[in-house]
Order: structure tokens, then sequence, then C-alpha cells
């Protein structure tokens, strides 16, 4: 079969559906239909990845060598705890626990760094040897797991983070364990915030959750709403003694955890 090569002005245009296709389904996956995150991760593959059977969007436009923007600064090389560097974690009393995307409300500064660097960097390190960077969460996604394709094989440690609970959060209520999921699908959500920042002039997008609760990610405190009032059957803060499991579920002492 004959092909016809695209011209400059061809791929302008499929760069500014795409980019209008995330938007659009950023601001589904915010108004609350989650599974809109496959496909995100399907757009950002269009746009990013390269191989030798695909060539991306930005790549046959020569953009690839631009600086991304990056919500991640921690270092995890000597970090005893599972970390997350673009996902935060939000409890409080409406709150049982999730995961939520900051967008443009996280107090850390975003920074600059270089395609390369921003699509392998680490961003999940669970501390049992699954390390996942932008790149392994986008591909496997848009990949094996319903974006472009429902594969019947699936990465094992992305599996781990996405059904196995590999980060180990979980919730108390009513005397039982649930463990906190949508971790991979709230991650895609911020790394399409990150690539709209990095291609879109002077783009920005708040949070739409405004639920009192304390959100944290990684080692660091990022924010606290402080709550009026404490439903003692929900968390138990102000009974929990100092070598307590802390009542937000992490499984770790209250003193090691909330207590300060």
């Amino acid at each position: 079969m004959n092909k016809r090569p695209l011209t400059q002005e061809d791929l302008e245009k499929h760069l500014t559906e795409q980019i209008q296709l995330l938007q659009l389904s950023a601001e589904s996956f915010d108004k609350g239909f989650d599974a809109e995150a496959k496909r995100m991760a399907v757009g950002i593959r269009i746009l990013l990845h390269e191989s030798k059977s695909s060539h991306s969007l930005l790549g046959q436009l020569n953009k690839l060598d631009r600086q991304f923007y990056a919500s991640n600064d921690a270092d995890i090389k000597d970090n005893p705890f599972p970390y997350s560097g673009l996902v935060m974690l939000k409890m409080g009393i409406k709150t049982e626990g999730k995961y939520v995307a900051m967008l443009d409300d996280t107090s850390n500064e975003y920074k600059q760094v270089s395609f390369k660097e921003w699509w392998e960097d680490v961003i999940f390190d669970d501390k049992k040897g699954n390390r996942l960077s932008r790149k392994d969460i986008i591909i496997t996604a848009a990949n094996q797991d319903g974006g472009a394709h429902v594969d019947p094989n699936i990465e094992e440690k992305y599996a781990k983070l996405s059904k196995d609970n590999s980060m180990g959060w979980t919730v108390q209520k009513n005397g039982k364990t649930k463990a906190i999921t949508g971790i991979e699908k709230v991650a895609i959500r911020q790394i399409t915030h990150e690539v709209l920042k990095t291609l879109v002039a002077n783009y920005k997008a708040a949070s739409k959750d405004k639920e009192d609760g304390i959100i944290f990610g990684g080692l660091r405190f990022v924010s606290e709403k402080v709550a009026k009032s404490l439903k003692k059957e929900e968390i138990k803060f102000k009974n929990a003694g100092r070598n307590d499991q802390c009542p937000c579920g992490s499984g770790r002492k209250f003193k090691k955890c909330h207590w300060k």
C-alpha cells in the first residue's frame, strides 16, 4: 500500500488536536470520570513515545528537545518509605482516603528538565524493588491496561501498584481495613497536567477537590485544613497514644506519622 508523507501543516494540526483532546480528557477526569485516564495515556503516548516502530508526534515536529515541567522533586536514594512523586494522599472526615493530583495547587515549585530525564525519572518506589517512571505508567496503561489495547498479560510492577496496593496505603472504617486504589490513574492525570504546562503557554489548572482534609505526598507535608470536629468512629486522632497505630491507616505508629 502506497503512503503519502504528512506535511508540516498536517503535523501541526495533529498537535493542536491532541492537545485539545488531552484538555477535554483532563476536564472529564476532574469531574469524576477517572477511566478517562486511559485516554490521556493514549494521547501522551502519541505525543511522546519513540521506538523502532513508533514515531512520536513531537519527535516528528522536532519538539522533543524542549524542557518539560516536572512536579516531583524528592530524592529517593535514602528514602525509607514508599515514595510517590506525583500523587498526593488525602485523608479527612468526609474523605475516607483517596489519591489526588494537586495540579497547580501544590506548594512544590515546578522545575524544568530534559525530556529524557522527565520521561524516565522514578515517580513511584514501593521499596520492594518496584520502581516506575512516567514512561512505565503511560506505556503500560496505553498498550496493556485498556487505553488502546487490553492485553491478557500486564507488566508485573504496574500490576502490583494498580491492583495489589504495593504502596501500602489503607484506610480503616468500622473495624475494617480497605486499600486506597486508583493511584495509577491519578498519576496519569498529573502527568497530563505537566505535558499541558509544557506545550501550552501560561497553562494553569487548579484542583476541583475542595473537601477539608490532610494532604501529603512522598515524605513532605504539603498542606492541611483543620476540620472543626472529628467523628470518633472514623478518625480518632484525639484519643490515639504515641505508640498506637496511626488512625489515618498508614500502618505506622502515631508518633512517626501524624502525631506532630
